[in-house]
């Protein structure tokens, strides 16, 4: 038997509302903003860092497990997404705050 997963999404009350992206943001880019703001600050870093490790698929497989219509983003789509959302903060900033 396996020791019980960490929870990496934080509760509702303690979300911040995600800054807007530009209109030509792509869906994946969207999605992992959307998420990067309801995780642990300890997942946020990895994102930030611009990993895709386990932590932060394990935290996108527990909000897929919460939500009405789940993202199932594949590791791929979603390190598209953070290599993008990495980008836009080096040149423009104010996106993962």
């Amino acid at each position: 038997m396996s020791a019980p997963q960490r929870w990496y999404v934080l509760r509702v009350a303690d979300r911040e509302t995600p800054p807007p992206l530009p209109a030509s943001a792509p869906l994946s880019a969207r999605l992992v903003h959307g998420v990067y703001y309801a995780v642990t600050p300890e997942i946020r870093a990895a994102i930030r860092a611009g990993h895709n490790s386990r932590p932060v698929g394990i935290a996108f497989d527990q909000i897929d497990a919460r939500a009405l219509v789940p993202l199932r983003l594949s590791r791929r789509e979603r390190g598209q997404g953070i290599a993008y959302l990495v980008k836009l903060e080096a040149s423009r900033g104010g996106v993962l705050s």
